[in-house]
């Protein structure tokens, strides 16, 4: 995702050419060509698994009354308001109060998501040399609480902000797949673990929503300077989040290890 946002970053000086329509087709047919490729070379889901799929909303209901399953969701909530507020801000900020070229913010802004992705791919090489699922995710909201100071305080030129920005984007993208990572340790049964992710990405949707959303009726009013007020808090609820994650996993390690 990080580096689709980037594509379209680089690209957007080239809209005035290429025109929103024929953008839009493009993507459908990238988006079409992909999902023809699925249904050609995916392979069959097994019967039993086929039949397994009528418990689904029965594991459903389960996992919404399940508060470690809800715990994840609340984290992933958290991360999609900070990283797509700031993405999106980001080009916003730097034309609007730096003075920047359209061209140059998005060239800015790309790299910024470029280093966004190699967060996203840092996160399995930290799990599997053995850093701790939550280390993950708290190193991500932790750096997300006190970044917002730097990008949005008016203390820094473009350079820095676009620094400070990446280095942001590039921690807080460990949290996302440590959050998946954590999903079959919070789920109550293997079937659930679908759901969980399910749950989990419904919620990273309403972030993507509320976040951007959020910021910009509040800047609109109180200007940028005044960011942190509403970004700091959903960070320090991650950070929650990931330390309740801590006791959560633990408990669970220690009861498959009583089971064995």
């Amino acid at each position: 995702m990080p580096t689709g946002i980037m594509l379209m970053l680089l690209v957007a000086p080239l809209l005035p050419a290429i025109g929103w329509r024929s953008f839009w087709l493009a993507n459908a047919f990238a988006t079409g060509s992909c999902a023809t490729l699925l249904a050609i070379h995916a392979p069959v889901a097994p019967a039993t698994t086929r039949a397994g799929a009528a418990h689904f909303f029965a594991d459903a209901l389960i996992i919404v009354r399940q508060p470690s399953c809800l715990l994840l969701a609340f984290a992933f909530f958290a991360y999609s308001c900070q990283i797509f507020s700031l993405a999106f801000a980001l080009p916003l900020l730097l034309t609007s109060e730096h003075g920047l070229s359209l061209g140059a913010a998005g060239l800015l802004s790309a790299m910024v998501l470029a280093v966004s992705a190699i967060g996203h791919l840092s996160s399995s090489l930290l799990l599997r040399a053995g850093v701790p699922i939550w280390a993950n995710v708290a190193a991500a909201f932790g750096f997300f609480a006190v970044s917002g100071f730097a990008v949005y305080g008016n203390v820094l030129p473009p350079q820095g902000i676009s620094l400070v920005a990446a280095l942001a984007l590039g921690v807080g993208g460990l949290a996302p797949g440590a959050i998946y990572a954590a999903a079959p340790h919070t789920a109550p049964a293997p079937s659930a673990v679908p759901p969980t992710i399910g749950l989990v990405q419904q919620a990273s949707s309403l972030g993507q929503f509320a976040g951007p959303a959020a910021l910009g009726l509040w800047v609109e009013h109180l200007g940028w300077h005044s960011a942190p007020v509403i970004l700091a808090p959903a960070a320090l609820l991650g950070l929650a989040c990931a330390l309740a994650l801590r006791r959560i996993l633990a408990t669970a390690e220690q009861r498959g290890g009583s089971e064995r």
